[in-house]
């Protein structure tokens, strides 16, 4: 995707339709940035990823889109405006390349369309070649594929009722990144109310 000069806005993307004789909660979309040539206009050239749901396959160049910043694909090198230096053609592609991935919730009812689309603007002068590439898209029904799991594997949690309080006691297996604990208390199981925080082991 090349939008330089009087190129204007290029949409590219692909359409699926859900025949799966159920509703579709999540997909997660996973691909490759990767910039080809280096621009001196000084701008960030992006290329912006979208999507629409509808009843009829969408046109690629349908309104009402929506965006998910996760997925932009932002160029990785880029030369100064005025710096006098021309494009320079095909870079090796495992320098200029980076992964994107993102889990997004969404409602595709049977029978219905998703339309994901990568959009990208006319920068002025020239711009970057950037491109797409191993575009992966996992669709899921159960809902669950977007949650994110604790940063730790729990293997022991009591709660045991000392005269009018609680003691809380657990144990954990491992912790990856994990700050702090926080203890809360509820009523009515939908309200919590914070009552401490506890250090976490970092990774360990």
């Amino acid at each position: 995707s090349r939008a330089s000069g009087s190129a204007t806005l290029l949409h590219y993307g692909v359409v699926f339709q859900n025949n799966t004789g159920s509703t579709m909660q999540s997909i997660r979309v996973t691909y490759d940035g990767v910039q080809m040539s280096l621009a001196e206009n000084g701008a960030v050239n992006t290329i912006f990823f979208e999507y629409i749901i509808g009843a009829a396959a969408p046109l690629i160049t349908a309104a009402g889109a929506t965006s998910v910043p996760a997925l932009n694909f932002v160029q990785l090198q880029s030369n100064p405006a005025g710096s006098g230096s021309n494009q320079l053609n095909w870079y090796p592609c495992t320098q200029v390349r980076t992964a994107l991935t993102a889990c997004i919730p969404v409602t595709i009812p049977n029978g219905s369309y998703i339309l994901l689309r990568w959009r990208d603007v006319d920068d002025a002068g020239n711009d970057h070649h950037m491109a797409i590439d191993n575009v992966n898209v996992q669709f899921d029904i159960t809902g669950n594929a977007c949650l994110v799991p604790l940063p730790i594997e729990l293997v022991d949690f009591t709660a045991t009722l000392n005269n009018n309080q609680v003691d809380l006691n657990w144990q954990t297996a491992t912790e990856l990144n994990n700050d702090y604990f926080e203890v809360e208390k509820s009523l009515n199981a939908i309200d919590f109310e914070k009552m401490e925080t506890k250090k976490g082991a970092g990774t360990s």
